[in-house]
């Protein structure tokens, strides 16, 4: 019994390990995206959707249709402004924003 509950124990602190892991990776990523929303207006940004709008709030989805995105991997170039910027924060954690030149 005690083995039992040590093996239990030991495998919870090993998830608990991976899944800090994973949110430090995703802060990361999404700390670097929003670097980008920083920037002045009238540079062109390529917005790609990375992730799936399954299961996502109405609003949420709505955004992603009005910036031209559709499929996981659809790719959309726009003008960066104060309402693309907004666009873009509201669904930051779907999308993927890259600076043309």
């Amino acid at each position: 019994m005690k083995r039992k509950l040590r093996l239990q124990l030991k495998k919870q602190r090993k998830l608990e390990v991976r899944s800090r892991q994973k949110v430090k990776k995703f802060a990361k990523k999404i700390n670097e995206r929003r670097e980008i929303l920083v920037q002045d207006d009238g540079k062109r940004v390529l917005v790609t959707l990375d992730r799936s709008v399954i299961g996502r709030a109405p609003n949420q989805r709505a955004t992603v249709i009005a910036l031209g995105l559709g499929k996981v991997g659809s790719k959309n170039e726009h003008v960066l402004n104060g309402a693309i910027k907004g666009m873009i924060r509201t669904v930051i954690h779907l999308v993927s924003v890259k600076e043309i030149n």
